[in-house]
């Protein structure tokens, strides 16, 4: 058997934990993003928490995937594993998100 031979199905597993590392991560961000979004609902302030409930949402999941671009924007590799620096991010940048949208998108109250 020649060396190109056997090095093909190393690249093809290779290959295949990266699609898979990708799905995982997908998978990850739309489950958490949208934790974040409705724990965010909740620690939105007082007279601020008009946000529909779509906003806070789409504010998690979304700031789940600018807290990876940040996170990849400062050099991190997105290592194999539980990366715990990136999740702090992702998740930190999320809440970030979902309060700003309370707080541009709530209503105050007119005395």
């Amino acid at each position: 058997m020649h060396r190109a031979e056997e090095s093909r199905p190393l690249c093809a597993a290779a290959h295949l934990r990266k699609v898979e590392l990708v799905v995982w991560t997908i998978l990850f961000y739309l489950v958490v993003g949208t934790v974040v979004g409705l724990v965010g609902k909740l620690f939105a302030p007082g007279d601020r928490d008009n946000i529909p409930f779509w906003l806070t949402i789409v504010c998690g999941i979304g700031g789940m995937w600018i807290g990876d671009v940040i996170y990849r924007a400062f050099g991190g590799d997105g290592s194999w594993g539980l990366d715990w620096t990136q999740g702090i991010v992702t998740v930190l940048t999320a809440v970030v998100l979902v309060m700003v949208a309370a707080t541009v998108t709530g209503r105050s109250q007119k005395v």
